[in-house]
């Protein structure tokens, strides 16, 4: 059993079944007030992460590997809740497994990217006070989409269908593949002799 994890502060949880089943899902919000600390989401973060790891008591806690972030702050966020992340598993003894997007996306949707639609939902309350008939709709990624289809029995969000395909890549062991076919291919790769820059 895997407690697959989305860092963030809207930060989804999955707990998958060997056989791939989900046994619980959801999203933890963690929002802060402007005038609240930044170490009160990791504080709330890490009694989530313990909590659901003291009820499901999963052999193994994978989360996503984001290799690129949207601004400074995002990239601190992302440190600091896989921190608590490894905290955790290293205080239940647990191994960690670190799932890159591209990996799961691509074992989700068949497409590393997953940006294609995955249909249309209404607009949010906001853009219809805004714009009246004229709200554009939102688009729903194809992963949420794929999740969805995968797992039809199971309420999914944006964040919590992530974490079900972390898990599910994780399940399958398709990061370790990845690191295997990049030494493979380090191996075989013939780099030209240092030269010094003169």
């Amino acid at each position: 059993m895997i407690l697959a994890l989305d860092p963030g502060t809207s930060f989804g949880w999955c707990v998958m079944a060997p056989d791939g089943a989900i046994l619980a899902a959801g999203v933890w919000k963690l929002r802060r007030h402007a005038k609240d600390r930044r170490g009160l989401i990791l504080a709330r973060a890490q009694a989530e992460i313990d909590a659901a790891v003291g009820k499901h008591k999963p052999r193994a806690i994978a989360y996503e590997r984001v290799f690129r972030h949207s601004s400074a702050d995002a990239k601190d966020l992302y440190g600091g809740l896989v921190g608590v992340a490894e905290i955790v598993a290293y205080s239940w003894d647990l191994p960690t497994m670190r799932v890159p997007v591209a990996v799961w996306k691509k074992a989700l949707t068949g497409n590393g990217n997953a940006t294609a639609l995955g249909g249309i939902k209404p607009p949010t309350k906001t853009a219809r006070r805004k714009f009246g008939n004229l709200a554009p709709h939102r688009v729903i990624p194809s992963y949420l989409a794929a999740a969805r289809a995968k797992w039809p029995g199971v309420s999914l969000e944006e964040d919590s269908a992530a974490a079900c395909g972390i898990g599910d890549a994780a399940r399958r062991g398709l990061h370790v593949q990845v690191k295997a076919e990049k030494k493979r291919r380090k191996a075989g790769f013939n780099a030209p002799a240092y030269k010094p820059i003169r």
